[in-house]
């Protein structure tokens, strides 16, 4: 799991920073996948929270990451939750879970899959195994019945 707090600029997201997100998503994605909790400090696990009328906001800059910045794109699935914070008072979160994929993403950071609590690049064997996994799964979508079968 991962945690980081939203901090904004005007309309702008500007914490965590676009790339960070979309290297965190595709390591979850190019790994077992896992979860990512927006509104959460991952030190103390303090819930700052995002305000309501932003919520919106905040799925937009998720979804355009996820279509834009890491190619193939990524589904995940986009949840606002509440939780509490150290003084028992609600906050609103966004949880981000992205399940494994059978392809292979990259993002600003290159190749990248999730080790521990930590991103790390996708070494080359595994890199080239996941291509040849990817490019098998596109062409059976493609061509659903074998070509000898034809």
């Amino acid at each position: 799991m991962f945690a980081c707090p939203v901090r904004w600029a005007g309309q702008a997201v500007v914490s965590p920073h676009r790339d960070d997100l979309a290297d965190h998503i595709a390591a979850l994605a190019n790994s077992r996948g896992g979860t990512i909790l927006l509104g959460v400090e991952p030190e103390s696990g303090d819930v700052p929270g995002i305000p309501i009328d932003r919520m919106d906001d905040l799925q937009q800059f998720a979804i355009d990451i996820m279509n834009r910045v890491i190619q193939p794109e990524v589904w995940t699935a986009l949840a606002k939750e509440w939780m509490f914070d150290f003084t028992g008072e609600r906050r609103a979160i966004m949880r981000v879970t992205v399940p494994p994929s059978l392809l292979v993403h990259k993002s600003p950071g290159g190749y990248l899959t999730r080790l521990g609590n930590r991103n790390r690049d996708l070494p080359p064997d595994l890199l080239a195994s996941a291509a040849r996994r990817g490019s098998f799964i596109s062409m059976s979508k493609l061509f659903p019945t074998p070509l000898w079968m034809t």
